[in-house]
This record gives C-alpha cells, sequence and structure tokens, in this order.
C-alpha cells in the first residue's frame, strides 16, 4: 500500500498535496536551430574579415619555408618616382593636390637544382591609409617560370596607382589616400609552397602569408 503526502495528517497543520508536473521543454523554430548551428562559423568568419580589413597590426606569423630548396630570389628597386598634378576635390569650392608614387621592382629567380623548376612569382607593394592607418596591398601580379638547371629569369614589376592627396579650401585642409611602404616577393612551386620570399624591410615579411586587403579604388 502506497501512502501519499497528502494523506498525512499532523495534528495543527495541514500539508498541501503535491502532484507530479510534466514541465515541456521549450521547442526552438527551424529557423532559431538553423541560425544557432551556424552561429560559430558566422561569428569565425566575421572575426577573420575584420582583423584583415581593418587591422593595423603587422603579422607576427613566420614564414614557413622548406630547409632545403633549389630556388633563390633576389629582388631590389631599380626606379622610383611622385608626380604632383592638380585634381579634382569632392568640394567644388576646394583644390586638390595628388601625389601619385610609382615604382620598379627587379625580381631575380634561380635554379640552382640539376632539373627543370616550375615556379610561380607573385609580387605586390604593401601601404597605409592616411586616415585610417589600415594597411593595403596593391600594383599585384605574378608570373609562371619554367627555369633550366643552373639557370635564372629576371622580371621586372611595376607598381603606379598609390595617390595620396592634400585637400585645401577656406574651411577646410586635409590629407586622404595613401602611402606607399614597401613590398613583398614570393616564389612558390608547382604545389603552391612557398619556396622563397624577398621584401623590402623584414618586417614585412609576415604579409606573405596573411595578405592585406586590396586597395581601394
Amino acid at each position: 500500500m502506497q501512502t501519499r503526502l497528502c494523506d498525512l495528517r499532523v495534528p495543527g497543520a495541514a500539508l498541501p498535496c503535491f502532484r507530479h508536473q510534466h514541465m515541456q521543454e521549450p521547442v526552438l523554430s527551424p529557423m532559431k536551430a538553423t541560425l544557432l548551428l551556424l552561429l560559430p562559423a558566422i561569428l569565425m568568419a566575421a572575426s577573420a574579415s575584420g582583423a584583415g580589413k581593418y587591422s593595423k597590426e603587422i603579422p607576427k606569423i613566420a614564414v614557413p619555408l622548406p630547409a632545403v630548396t633549389a630556388i633563390t630570389l633576389d629582388a631590389r628597386n631599380v626606379a622610383a618616382g611622385r608626380s604632383l598634378s592638380n585634381t579634382v576635390a569632392p568640394n567644388p569650392d576646394a583644390t586638390r593636390k595628388t601625389t601619385t608614387h610609382s615604382e620598379t621592382l627587379e625580381i631575380n629567380v634561380r635554379n640552382l637544382g640539376p632539373v627543370l623548376a616550375n615556379v610561380t612569382v607573385h609580387w605586390f607593394w604593401v601601404g597605409r591609409y592616411v586616415t585610417s592607418g589600415n594597411w593595403f596591398r596593391a600594383g599585384e601580379g605574378e608570373k609562371a617560370l619554367a627555369i633550366d638547371s643552373k639557370k635564372s629569369e629576371v622580371v621586372l614589376a611595376e607598381c603606379g596607382d598609390v595617390e595620396g592627396h592634400v585637400t585645401k579650401a577656406a574651411n577646410e585642409h586635409y590629407k586622404s589616400g595613401g602611402n606607399m611602404l614597401g613590398w613583398v616577393v614570393t616564389v612558390m612551386n608547382s604545389q603552391g609552397e612557398i619556396q622563397a620570399v624577398k621584401a623590402s624591410d623584414a618586417y614585412l615579411q609576415g604579409f606573405a602569408i596573411e595578405q592585406p586587403p586590396k586597395k581601394r579604388k
């Protein structure tokens, strides 16, 4: 025989009778359930894109290079210049002077190995926007090379689309555009693995792995 709590009697007191109630779990709609599943991926993508687009930091990542490679790389500036011109300002009452930065890079890739080497040389310039300080890349290009044993190939790369502006009017005076700061060159094998890297300054080499966004038009 089972005794219920509500059947017990204590002199001078009355105990309530407790009955078990089934607790229903909340039911998510299919759309909410899908969003919950996708939330981690969305947050990771947003974090990655935000870091790349707005980062002012210099990449600290080390470029993974093979311990032994038959490919050597050298690069140097062979020409550089600046041209100043009057351009149209957003404010029709203002004047704007634009400085266009240009550089020519000589890239020398050599194959020290005993057989033909199929490689791709890739290059770009690195700059920063005047107003935000964010990094950008410009003058990007690449070329596939088939280099015979003990031979070298020379590639000339040019960049001439980095502009800095100085705008003046009665009530405004500001700078905009970007400044060119250096360049990065890599050589990759047919599997897309970096065989050699060269930068105008050592601190820029990390951009070979974490490239800054392309310069805005």
